[in-house]
């Protein structure tokens, strides 16, 4: 079995929860609203626990990256942008009404 570490599982648990309770905020009408915070929340968790590791930092490392924070931010930014697309999409397109018209015809 592979050797899965403290915060694979953290993550693991804190996503179950955002999962419930997000499922449970859905099923009650006035609480609708809050369950995008709940994943919010559970989005900077993330974030914050995989940018920031606790774990051994060895001194014999030659090579440094540099840009690492920079590129993470990128593709933070990039998932932020494509959720907010898609959200878009799916509210002024995909559920757009399409209303039936009539059509008048003039019998003379």
């Amino acid at each position: 079995m592979a050797a899965i570490g403290t915060g694979v599982i953290i993550l693991i648990v804190i996503w179950l929860i955002t999962i419930i309770v997000t499922l449970l905020l859905l099923a009650i009408p006035k609480a609708r609203y809050a369950s995008p915070l709940v994943v919010l929340v559970s989005v900077i968790v993330t974030v914050v626990l995989l940018v920031y590791p606790r774990g051994e930092n060895p001194e014999t490392q030659e090579e440094i990256d540099t840009i690492y924070f920079g590129r993470l931010t990128l593709l933070i930014a990039m998932a932020v942008f494509l959720l907010g697309g898609l959200g878009c999409v799916t509210v002024f397109h995909w559920m757009t009404p399409i209303h039936a018209t009539s059509h008048k015809i003039n019998y003379q």
